[in-house]
């Protein structure tokens, strides 16, 4: 979405809208730990802070030296 254009508020908007779990709902389901900001109650919530974190992240670029991430 970003390579078409889109910024972080549009992005964030548009996996609201299709129910994209956010980053702390999916860890809580997979391992049902528990995160500080975890809310349960909009499940699918994202908000251009995080949109903007998983795109800066470098990991995600795969910029990372092997095994020094998981």
């Amino acid at each position: 979405l970003c390579a078409g254009g889109k910024g972080p508020n549009q992005i964030a908007r548009i996996l609201t809208q299709e129910q994209v779990l956010n980053p702390t709902n999916f860890y809580y389901r997979r391992t049902g730990k528990a995160h500080k900001s975890l809310d349960t109650t909009s499940p699918f919530r994202w908000t251009s802070s995080t949109v903007t974190a998983i795109l800066n992240n470098r990991t995600y670029l795969g910029h990372m030296p092997g095994l020094r991430t998981t």
